[in-house]
């Protein structure tokens, strides 16, 4: 950006992009549909893919630097759910999948628990907002079954509380 003027940037995609991150190293990842990820890395665009064809829909730099992911696609029946990734450097490692779920949010606190929120259909096909946590190497899933529709993004302070976001919904986790 010179002088508050924006200028375009051909990353090489046609695809949608969903979200963006950036980190105190200058890193900046952007991310979208059919697993199409670019990282800006010493002044560069690089290609850093998905082999998957899920659509991704949060990214998130740990304070350590590591780069999270959290994907997922609704489609009939589910053949994309929701996953949670972490990038190596070189690839994407798949951490969870969450069966069913579709995931949008991803971030976590300074404790090293990480967040990804989304939403599932029940068996009466109501949208049923979801959170998986992370931590220490496990994963666990809540459903929360008194509210209706999405969670679209989630945010941790520096304080450890963390809240998520979406469809006329707003938790303290």
């Amino acid at each position: 950006m010179k002088d508050d003027n924006w200028s375009r940037i051909d990353l090489g995609t046609d695809k949608v992009l969903n979200c963006i991150v950036g980190n105190d190293q200058g890193e900046v990842v952007v991310a979208g549909e059919k697993g199409v990820a670019r990282m800006l890395k010493d002044e560069e665009w690089r290609k850093i893919n998905m082999s998957s064809s899920t659509n991704i829909h949060g990214v998130w730099f740990s304070p350590s630097g590591e780069l999270f992911a959290a994907s997922g696609k609704f489609d009939n029946p589910v053949k994309y759910p929701g996953t949670i990734w972490q990038f190596d450097g070189e690839a994407w490692v798949e951490l969870a999948a969450a069966e069913g779920d579709i995931l949008y949010g991803i971030h976590g606190n300074s404790k090293g628990t990480i967040y990804a929120v989304g939403s599932v259909r029940d068996e009466n096909k109501t949208m049923r907002p979801v959170a998986w946590k992370g931590e220490n190497g496990t994963w666990t899933r809540t459903q929360f079954d008194k509210s209706t529709g999405m969670l679209r993004g989630v945010k941790c302070l520096s304080s450890n509380k963390c809240y998520a976001f979406g469809d006329s919904i707003f938790f303290e986790l």
